[in-house]
């Protein structure tokens, strides 16, 4: 009885994790979530001044980088593992 019970409650909470996973990655990906998360990091792409006047790409890289040091796995495109 002890062990059913145990790989009932296992399945279950199984389950309410995958369940939550997905919610999370889903709501990650609102355009309007999405950009709120952005939002510094594209704001600073244009006020930073190089001194070795690098390309739009390299500034917008930067950015990228230091959103998913920042964010971490509230950056909407880290991915949950499910």
């Amino acid at each position: 009885m002890l062990f059913f019970t145990s790989v009932l409650l296992l399945g279950f909470t199984a389950i309410l994790n995958g369940s939550l996973l997905h919610w999370w990655n889903k709501r990650k990906q609102d355009p309007v979530r999405r950009q709120e998360l952005l939002a510094p990091y594209s704001e600073n792409v244009g006020v930073e001044v190089e001194e070795d006047s690098g390309s739009e790409y390299d500034r917008n890289g930067r950015a990228d980088r230091q959103a998913w040091l920042d964010l971490g796995d509230k950056h909407p495109d880290f991915q949950y593992v499910i």
